[in-house]
């Protein structure tokens, strides 16, 4: 017993672990590390980052060897960096990228291939290849409905398409007929695609959780028989427990619910005029969202429409949080599109969580070690702990105190490279000033 414990301490010792030092290229010093496997920090440590991967976590007594990069965190926070899984990539993919890596996102999930004149499996294939700066890309199919899969006889040559284009998933749009749907949840699974996307909602609920995923909160407000079904607490709890059960995966996109009644009401609307994250639209689109040729201001502002949709978002929050309490697992999406800025969306969903009832370590969670787990790679990223990808953010707060810390960015540690803060801020500016020369 005593030569096995010996054994034992010598391979975890120092010595033992020179070895996998020898390769080590980066260290953060002085840093609180925020490893997103527990509600808890790291005070004063060293991260020791090699081949784009974390080596170790050592104390604050580590000196680095000569001819390592050293980076100074000065008390700064470490933590995993962010992800949106709900995007749509419309137009000037080089811009929108950049604003995702500058605000800290290095996964992104394309929730329509279809989308005009953009290839989306083609710019996931250059940004793969480094010809293109930015995230980690994952594209869905175009999405589905009974115009575009028309019958059951149509699955299997679609299907094989979305195989043939390398698309990551399947996306469901509209209910679709019983037997169509079984036949796409059938041949999907015999390929290994999920089916992700939108409920089926005249069907009942155990048919739409047979997705991997439901995108928006909204859907369930249909599931549920509408406003007077999510206002009873005993049907939300019943429906909590039903998703936890089923083991479905909910991407809330609350914001986007949210600001429908900021466009739809004349103050709040004149506020929203005001956030600097205009700036990071091109011109043609903010003339377009910030005038009554808004979708939803189009057939004339109302501030009774404004009011249902911010009750309604008032009641699909408290099921989000009955989710929450319930087990459900959830990934973040921000469906950014007008006023839901790529990237700067992300701290803003991130804020409605906890607001709506989840701490900051749950809710940080949905943007990090979650989206790992739902893409069954919690193996490879998604905590701060050696063995791990080193896809990282400093920011300068605890944000398990304050969710909104990742806006303050120091720092990006991303596919073996360290950009610093203000090289991320340089970024963002570059963006706004194409936009006010266009």
């Amino acid at each position: 017993m005593f030569l096995a414990s010996a054994l034992c301490a010598l391979l975890s010792s120092p010595l033992q672990r020179l070895g996998e030092y020898e390769s080590v290229e980066h260290v953060f010093t002085n840093v609180h590390v925020v490893p997103m496997t527990s509600d808890s920090v790291m005070e004063n440590r060293s991260v020791l980052i090699g081949s784009g991967r974390i080596l170790a976590i050592e104390d604050a007594s580590y000196r680095p060897p000569p001819g390592v990069i050293t980076v100074d965190g000065a008390g700064s926070f470490v933590m995993p960096a962010l992800a949106d899984m709900h995007a749509h990539v419309r137009a000037d993919p080089e811009s929108v990228f950049l604003l995702y890596l500058s605000h800290g996102v290095t996964t992104v999930r394309n929730m329509d291939a279809q989308d005009g004149w953009l290839d989306h499996v083609a710019m996931r294939e250059a940004l793969e290849a480094g010809r293109l700066q930015g995230p980690r890309y994952l594209v869905s199919g175009p999405v589905l409905n009974p115009r575009t899969l028309p019958s059951v006889e149509a699955v299997e040559p679609l299907l094989d398409r979305h195989l043939e284009r390398g698309y990551d998933f399947v996306k469901v749009h509209e209910d679709l007929p019983p037997a169509t749907y079984d036949a796409l949840l059938s041949g999907a699974a015999d390929r290994g695609l999920p089916v992700v996307g939108h409920a089926q909602r005249q069907r009942p609920m155990d048919q739409t959780l047979r997705l991997s995923s439901v995108a928006h909160a909204e859907e369930f407000y249909y599931l549920l028989g509408g406003e007077e079904g999510l206002a009873d607490p005993e049907l939300r709890r019943s429906a909590a427990r039903t998703v936890a059960e089923a083991g479905t995966w909910v991407c809330p996109t609350l914001l986007v619910y949210r600001t429908i009644a900021d466009y739809l009401d004349d103050e709040r609307f004149e506020n929203l005029a005001l956030d600097p994250a205009w700036d990071y639209l091109p011109p043609m689109e903010r003339r377009i969202w910030l005038s009554d040729r808004n979708e939803y201001r189009s057939h004339g502002p109302s501030s009774s429409r404004a009011e249902a949709f911010l009750r309604k978002s008032q009641l699909l929050g408290q099921l989000m949080f009955d989710f929450h309490e319930a087990g459900v697992p959830m990934i973040l999406g921000t469906d950014a599109f007008g006023a839901v800025v790529p990237g700067v969306s992300l701290s803003r969903e991130l804020a409605l969580l906890v607001d709506v009832g989840l701490d900051h370590y749950a809710a940080l969670r949905t943007a990090t070690t979650n989206v790992a787990i739902y893409l069954n790679e919690e193996g490879q990223w998604g905590t701060i702990e050696p063995g791990k990808e080193a896809n990282l953010i400093l920011v300068g707060r605890n944000p398990l105190h304050d969710v909104t810390a990742v806006e303050e960015l120091e720092g990006l540690y991303y596919r073996g490279v360290w950009v610093e803060g203000e090289r991320l801020h340089a970024a963002r500016d570059a963006v706004r000033a194409r936009y006010s020369l266009e």
